[in-house]
């Protein structure tokens, strides 16, 4: 039996700039997983190297969590994040996303501020 079908999917489309790295990284404490750093970075060069292809990106997989990335075809900008984990929220991954826009905003002031 899959244990994943048991588990809540949440997703969400997330532009990829600093945001993301903090919303992984939300995800990642709350779900107490580490993620692949190398994947991520994968995400990041896939924009700057290949705006108009497929991409396809696991982050995680465990028998019970599993969150993994989508750019689709000529949407380089955004990737879709889908987060699957048993009591995992939509209203959690909203919250985490909001953490992040807000974290990310404060490093864009101080860096604007050098």
């Amino acid at each position: 039996m899959d244990n994943h079908a048991m588990a809540n999917t949440t997703e969400t489309v997330r532009t990829i700039d600093d945001s993301l790295r903090f919303v992984l990284y939300g995800i990642s404490l709350i779900l107490d997983i580490d993620l692949r750093a190398a994947e991520i970075e994968r995400v990041f060069s896939d924009r700057t190297h290949e705006s108009c292809a497929k991409h396809s990106y696991e982050f995680h997989s465990s028998p019970r969590i599993r969150v993994t990335g989508r750019i689709e075809e000529y949407e380089g900008e955004t990737v879709r994040l889908s987060v699957t984990a048993p009591e995992f929220t939509q209203e959690l991954l909203n919250r985490i996303e909001e953490t992040a826009n807000h974290a990310s905003f404060e490093g864009w002031a101080r860096r604007r501020q050098m």
